[in-house]
Parts: structure tokens; sequence; C-alpha cells
């Protein structure tokens, strides 16, 4: 009888063990249809204003078309400029006027910005539970922006605008550090720094050469992107005073005007050189300070790059010349052609996940 008793208590703290390990053990959640792979950004032409975001399955290669309309039932109806990624949230600057804000898992619209203070948005940030979003304003007689504006939205699924700082002429990338707002103006050839608390401009930061366009870090050191006519710049910015503290200044001529750029492996950087009917891919490094392949990848129409570290391979796109849908193409670190992919009207930008 004992035995039995004895028995039973092996096989009960047998079921409690077990149970107890199965609890312990991490749930997994699968991903969502849009948390893995790479958005691909199609700008769309003006005035059609038939901008849409595609996704690319790097596995099974397969493309899904016209994801915010396929998603919410209603085409997305701008021209997109920019995709931001912050915590749960896809944010989609449109430079028509508005910002739709859609959850990253599955682009369901959670929210939008919709205000008639917004005239031409051209990038988006968010600081705290604030939205910023640069806004080149008006246009005047000689197709200058003299009333350049930051809007500010009080709340991360959108809403109204509730205030505007006005800054230099054409202000464009965004980036956020600590409780500064960093605003690159193209058109101004300068860099402000906004205080996101008081939604005051504390500094302006003249640049000796070169237009400003994004910011970005790289080995534990805060860059801005510029170009001119003739050459590309990498200041190096001290994150606390946000003064030059160093300059990287490489002579790669007519790089795109948009100020495309993409980060890759040990410093490369990839960037679009325009020139007549070729344009080219030009490689230069940050580590040694010079072009390293004058050439990696050859073609027409070039629009936009991207970098994707998990297969190291480069993203570019081409917009057909405007005349038709674009393609992506697939190209690896050495060159070579990978994949084509057929995506919407002016291909421009990509998120990898």
């Amino acid at each position: 009888m004992k035995s039995i008793k004895f028995y039973q208590y092996l096989f009960v703290s047998f079921l409690l063990v077990t149970t107890l390990s199965c609890i312990s053990d991490p749930i997994e959640i699968p991903l969502g249809e849009y948390e893995g792979g790479v958005l691909i950004i199609n700008e769309g032409a003006f005035g059609a204003n038939d901008g849409e975001v595609y996704h690319y399955d790097r596995e099974g290669h397969g493309i899904t078309s016209n994801v915010f309309e396929r998603v919410n039932s209603r085409p997305f109806a701008g021209v997109i400029q920019h995709l931001a990624h912050h915590e749960s949230y896809f944010y989609l600057v449109a430079n028509t006027g508005k910002v739709e804000i859609v959850n990253d898992a599955d682009f369901v619209s959670v929210g939008a910005i919709t205000s008639d203070q917004l005239v031409i948005p051209r990038a988006i940030a968010v600081a705290g539970q604030k939205l910023f979003i640069s806004d080149y304003g008006p246009y005047d007689d000689q197709w200058n922006n003299p009333d350049s504006f930051i809007a500010v939205v009080e709340g991360k699924e959108g809403g109204g605008v509730s205030k505007t700082i006005p800054v230099p002429s054409q202000p464009e990338g965004l980036f956020v550090v600590g409780d500064r707002l960093l605003v690159a103006c193209t058109g101004g050839k300068e860099v402000v720094v906004v205080d996101t608390q008081t939604e005051e401009v504390v500094t302006n930061l003249p640049l000796p050469e070169g237009s400003p366009y994004s910011f970005f870090n790289y080995n534990g050191k805060l860059y801005l992107y510029a170009r001119s006519a003739t050459h590309v710049y990498f200041y190096q910015l001290n994150p606390s005073s946000f003064a030059i503290t160093d300059v990287i200044d490489i002579p790669v001529a007519n790089s795109i005007y948009n100020g495309n750029f993409a980060l890759g492996e040990n410093g490369n950087v990839y960037i679009i050189q325009t020139g007549g009917s070729t344009d080219k891919i030009v490689v230069v490094s940050l580590s040694t300070r010079e072009i390293l392949d004058d050439n990696l990848y050859q073609g027409s129409n070039f629009y936009g790059v991207g970098y994707d570290s998990s297969t190291k391979n480069l993203y570019i796109g081409d917009n057909a010349g405007w005349q038709s849908n674009g393609e992506v193409l697939v190209v690896n670190e050495e060159g070579s052609l990978q994949r084509t992919l057929e995506v919407g009207k002016g291909p421009s930008g990509f998120l990898f996940r």
C-alpha cells in the first residue's frame, strides 16, 4: 500500500514539474503579415496621387501590391515621401498634405493627420508623445520656400496640428537626440535644433559646404549627409552641442538630387550618381574616406537605394522614366544582379524587417 502511494506521489510530482516547465516556456506569437520582409515605397506620380507600399517576401519571393489599399479598402491617395517606423506604428508621409498612421504588423489604419496647415510635408519624427513633421510650406513666384516650418502634433496616433515652428527653407530629414530635434534644411543649407519640450528653435548651424538631407548613426557617432553638384559630405556632429567635429569630403559629382543613399557594412555608403542616360551606384567609405568603387552597378532612371543587412543585397529603385510602373533591382555586394521585382510608380525607398 505504501509503495502505491509512493508511486502516486512521484506521478503527481512529475505532472506538477511538467506543467510548471510548460508555463515557463516562452509562448511563440506568430509574426504579423508585415513584420518581416521588405517594404517598398512607391512614391507615385504627382497629380495622379497613386503612391503605395508594396511588400516583398525574401524567402518565397512573392510581391504584395498596394498594401495600404488592400488592408484598409481605400486608396492611399497621395505621393509618398517618407515611411517612418516607431514602436508599433508606421507613418506614411505624403507631400500632397497628409500623414497616414498604421499598425506595423497588419497595416490597419489607426489615425491620420490631414490638417489644412500641412502644405508639402516631407518627413516625420516622434519625440515622446509628439509628432514633428518637416514641411516646405508654399512656393513663391520664384519657386522658393521662404515660409517653411515644422508642424507639431500632440499624440502619436495623429490629430490636428497644434503649432508650427518657422525654419529655414526646405526642411527634409529629422532626427531626435534626447529632447532635441535636428532639422536638415536643404534650401537654407543649415541645420536647425529644436527643443521638443518648448517647441522653439534653440540653435542654427550653417554648413560650410553642401545642402543637408538626413542624419544617421554609425559606429557610435552622429553624422549628417549633405551634397553639392560636385561632392558629397559627411559631417560628424557633437551629440551634445551639435557642433561640427569632423567632415568627410568625397568628390562624387551629380549625386541624386533627393539625397537618397544607403549605409551598408563597415561604413560603406552607396550613392546614386546620375549622368545623362546612365546612372551608377558609387561606393564610398566612411572608414577610409575615399571612393571604393565608382561603378558598382549601372543602369538608368535610378531613383532610390537601400541596403538589406540580412542578405547583404542592395535594392535599387528604377522609376522607368515615369512612363509606367517601375522595378526594383536586387544586386549583391559584388554588383551582380540577383533579381528584378515589378513594383509601383516611382520606387524610392525601402524598409527592411
